[in-house]
């Protein structure tokens, strides 16, 4: 039996980001050390060490201590120009948890998109997810160089960048032609994420309109049929050409994408109007009424948003 509260919290929980569920990195596993605060000085020391694998194990204990240990951002920062890859990607991690309110931080980070190994790419763009709040007013900087990080030909550096661009919303409107083309990347956790950039962006994404409509007919992932589903009505008005496709898609019997679909009308607003009579027969399946169709009374519902007007 079909149960929209539940199948709605299903369904919002992909939409309001299934992808962030896949948008960090894998662990590396890295013997630990001792990661109480007092060895924190140690792991700072021996960041100089000659051996790499002392420097990378060192930050790698860094990460672990975190934000107990602000001292070593400065060190971390200086890791970032290691000659060894493993050493300045552990580097990038551990900046996330010990640099917060570092602005040097957030710059250092952001050159780091630029460095030559994909793997620190990808890092770093993560580390500047974590690092949001701070990294926000540093937009004009970064978000040229999450856009290079978008054609990297490593998928895990592209499904990062996109994350992070996704916080800069409309501003990060140059990255749509790129964006476009990453839809049809082979992880599913990279499309995820792109899908979730291009909804942020909001209707400056306009192109992508044709490509989410063609994920959610044929993508193989449930989540990035949802997630692409929900996107289209984060398009708001300049989505009224799919109004149709998402009418067709409540008719459905998949409660995810009948839920997704539910969802985009609201956000489309009061040009899908057209969409009330099959929105109301689908609400007398369900008596009492549950989001996303709530308010219902005695199985006659309203919604105000596409009222309007």
């Amino acid at each position: 039996m079909f149960n929209l509260a539940v199948d709605f919290r299903r369904a919002l929980f992909g939409l309001v980001l299934l992808g962030l569920a896949g948008c960090g990195g894998a662990n590396t596993a890295i013997p630990s050390t001792d990661i109480s605060k007092n060895a924190a000085p140690g792991h700072i020391k021996a960041l100089k060490d000659e051996r790499f694998e002392v420097r990378r194990d060192a930050a790698h204990s860094l990460w672990q201590i975190g934000a107990l240990a602000p001292e070593a951002t400065p060190a971390l920062i200086e890791a970032l120009h290691d000659q060894e890859p493993e050493v300045r990607e552990e580097a990038a991690r551990a900046l996330a948890r010990t640099a917060e309110g570092e602005k040097k931080a957030i710059l250092a980070l952001g050159e780091a998109l630029k460095d030559p190994s994909s793997a620190v790419k990808a890092r770093a763009a993560a580390a500047l997810l974590e690092l949001q709040e701070d990294a926000k007013p540093e937009a004009k900087t970064l978000i040229p160089a999450l856009i290079a990080v978008l054609k990297d030909s490593d998928e895990n550096a592209q499904a990062e960048a996109a994350m992070m661009l996704a916080q800069f919303g409309p501003a990060a409107k140059d990255a749509v032609p790129i964006l476009l083309g990453n839809l049809r990347a082979a992880q599913a956790r990279t499309r995820l994420n792109t899908i979730f950039a291009l909804g942020k962006i909001g209707p400056d994404a306009k192109a992508a309109l044709p490509d989410f409509i063609e994920l959610v007919k044929n993508d193989s992932s449930l989540g990035v049929r949802v997630n692409a589903i929900g996107a289209i009505g984060l398009m708001r008005s300049e989505a009224r050409s799919a109004i149709p496709f998402l009418i067709e898609n409540l008719k459905k019997d998949d409660p995810s994408l009948k839920t997704g679909a539910a969802l985009a009308l609201l956000n489309i607003g009061p040009l899908a109007k057209e969409a009330l009579p099959v929105l109301e027969e689908e609400v007398k399946k369900y008596p009492g009424g549950t989001e996303p169709f709530s308010p219902c009374k005695a199985s006659r519902w309203r919604c105000p948003i596409l009222e309007a007007g």
